[in-house]
């Protein structure tokens, strides 16, 4: 049998959108992801600054408002670790600066739950809460 030029031309096209995709499905959709991920976060951070900011305060704030609040944080903790082994070449990426660190992750992620956690303590705590606070917005830039 003899191959003839157009049959060539739509094998190789073929194989060019398959890899192509694989290349978007696996290495770029994750990246784009995570970046989401990140900037989510950063929203919820900044949306929900008010209740906790304020969860120890006398008077207190409505328990819906604090579970909903507490529950919003933990899950963008969830999300941001879980984001992140789905990225592939992940240092390749951050040397690249198109990503954080894993460790500015796992950080974010830990003052996440702690921020999650925290609800209900007043006093002294102010001070711990908005500097977790502080912490996640100034390492979680992209």
């Amino acid at each position: 049998m003899i191959v003839t030029g157009p049959f060539i031309t739509v094998v190789t096209g073929t194989a060019v959108y398959v890899l192509g995709q694989m290349f978007s499905k696996f290495l770029i959709d994750p990246v784009h992801e995570l970046r989401q991920k990140v900037l989510q976060t950063r929203d919820d951070l900044s949306f929900h600054a008010n209740i906790y900011s304020n969860w120890g305060t006398p008077g207190g704030l409505p328990v819906e408002k604090v579970r909903a609040t507490s529950e919003t944080l933990r899950q963008a903790s969830v999300r941001l670790s879980a984001a992140v082994g789905a990225v592939v070449f992940y240092n390749l990426w951050v040397r690249a600066r198109l990503l954080p660190s894993q460790e500015v992750i796992r950080s974010a992620a830990r003052d996440l739950i702690y921020l999650s956690n925290s609800h209900g303590l007043g006093g002294g705590e102010y001070a711990a809460i908005n500097a977790a606070s502080q912490r996640i917005e100034t390492t979680l830039v992209l």
